[in-house]
């Protein structure tokens, strides 16, 4: 065989990554091979952005997730304020205090499940138009992406975070705010 019957480049796949370094040691000092190099140094920085950005990401929800709390807290508030003879009335009659705040959890979960669904139609139409419509036909060779079952793994668990996040709130601040 001669040098002209191999390619210019080679590449291989290791079953354990980790043992790169001693790959490169064996086969640098060989004839004919002019340099080893890894995919791993030239997408380094791309991975450390992209975890990065994830890292972002997680504290901006925890923020908003914060804020939603304060919400749901001030929204209860300025109800029980305002609905505050209607309380009266309840508790001159002898409503249980779980009748006072039914009507009061049943808003919130239903504010929830109304929100819940406009982000699952929003991710919905992301996945339809943008993975599908787009990334699926020009970036499909580099990379898999999400699929409707993640997309349903996600919207269910978006429903049970909005349900979380206004039921636990509205529990702890309906007695608090309604003196119940």
């Amino acid at each position: 065989m001669s040098p002209d019957s191999f390619p210019v480049s080679y590449f291989v796949t290791l079953k354990d990554p980790q043992k790169y370094d001693a790959v490169v040691s064996q086969v640098s000092g060989m004839d004919g091979v002019g340099n080893v190099s890894s995919l791993k140094e030239l997408l380094g920085p791309l991975f450390s952005a992209l975890d990065k950005l994830r890292n972002g990401a997680l504290a901006i929800s925890a923020l908003l997730i914060f804020a939603a709390v304060l919400q749901v807290s001030n929204t209860i508030r300025m109800t029980a304020y305002a609905r505050r003879r209607e309380i009266g009335i309840m508790r001159l009659v002898g409503a249980s205090s779980w009748h006072i705040q039914l009507p009061f959890i049943l808003e919130s979960m239903i504010a929830a499940l109304i929100s819940a669904a406009l982000a699952a139609g929003g991710l919905a139409a992301f996945v339809h138009f943008v993975v599908y419509g787009y990334l699926r036909d020009t970036l499909g060779k580099i990379t898999t992406w999400v699929g409707w079952g993640d997309a349903v793994q996600v919207v269910g668990m978006t429903t049970a975070l909005a349900l979380v996040l206004a039921l636990v709130p509205t529990l702890f601040l309906t007695r608090k705010y309604l003196d119940v």
